[in-house]
């Protein structure tokens, strides 16, 4: 491996650092007694299923990247095969061993315990297969992407759940637009998608469709907050980001005609929605210390 910078583009390292903070968010906005070691095997147990799940679907995805991804690090050659597959072992069990102890001695709970084992297996269903399968495999990734909202639920709360949701259809719509660009490699790598089943046409509307519904769901969700007393003091910057997000969402998605580019953007602005989270799970923390 060349490098730090090699296994940095093969696990897309900054993606899992970034994720890891959304269950952290959901943990101190759900529960009534922050433990700081909890905090930290949430992060870390987040980062570490990331890692395994990026690097699996490089080890198995080598064929359509040679066209699709040529600077792959797996393409190119900057990671070795049996690097690659050493990091998913070192990543899954770490990832594992962490979350089953941690639920063991009682600092995370059964849902946080069932959502990231869910998770894990979902990814890796769609990694070693289930991703060749017409939409199965964007519902899978949508799925697992998602449940980062609801791991770290110390008790069940209805604005982690609706980010769910929300995130599950914006995914979606994030998902196709991939196919969409990824459309000649998959198809030689002999991937059913959408669009190679169904056409591009179809593919893009029903892409722009999940992603206008899932900015409407942004909306609604600001205005529950925002009407809601008993949750405007804990969610309202999270109900100010939402709205700004779910309104830049819709410009971008009648402004931007370049597909490559929509989806960053898309993509850019899901994770202004988890700083707005962030910023609110922090707002609570400090209002509750001091």
């Amino acid at each position: 491996m060349r490098g730090f910078r090699s296994f940095m583009r093969l696990t897309r390292i900054e993606h899992g650092l970034f994720v890891g903070l959304v269950p952290v968010s959901t943990y101190v906005l759900t529960s009534n007694h922050i433990n700081v070691i909890t905090i930290l095997v949430l992060y870390f147990s987040a980062l570490l299923a990331e890692i395994y799940l990026f690097t699996l679907n490089d080890l198995c995805n080598i064929a359509e990247d040679r066209i699709n991804r040529p600077d792959a690090p797996l393409v190119t050659g900057e990671v070795k095969i049996s690097e690659a597959k050493i990091i998913t072992y070192i990543s899954l069990v770490s990832g594992v061993t962490t979350v089953v102890v941690s639920y063991v001695y009682g600092l995370i709970n059964d849902i946080s315990l069932a959502v990231y084992l869910t998770a894990l297996v979902l990814g890796t269903l769609y990694n070693i297969g289930l991703k060749r399968t017409c939409l199965i495999g964007n519902v899978l990734t949508s799925i697992t992407t998602s449940l980062s909202f609801i791991y770290g639920m110390e008790q069940i709360s209805t604005v982690p759940i609706m980010l769910f949701f929300i995130s599950f259809i914006a995914c979606m719509g994030r998902e196709i637009i991939k196919t969409i660009i990824d459309i000649e490699g998959d198809r030689l790598a002999g991937l059913t998608t959408l669009p190679i089943k169904y056409g591009i046409d179809l593919s893009k509307k029903i892409a722009i469709g999940s992603e206008l519904v899932a900015s409407i769901l942004l909306m609604f969700l600001s205005f529950y907050v925002f009407t809601n007393i008993s949750l405007l003091y804990r969610f309202s910057l999270l109900a100010a980001g939402s709205l700004v997000v779910a309104l830049l969402n819709i410009v971008t998605l009648f402004k931007i005609r370049d597909f490559s580019k929509l989806r960053k953007i898309l993509l850019e602005l899901m994770f202004l929605l988890i700083v707005s989270y962030l910023a609110t799970a922090l707002f609570c923390y400090l209002s509750r210390v001091y």
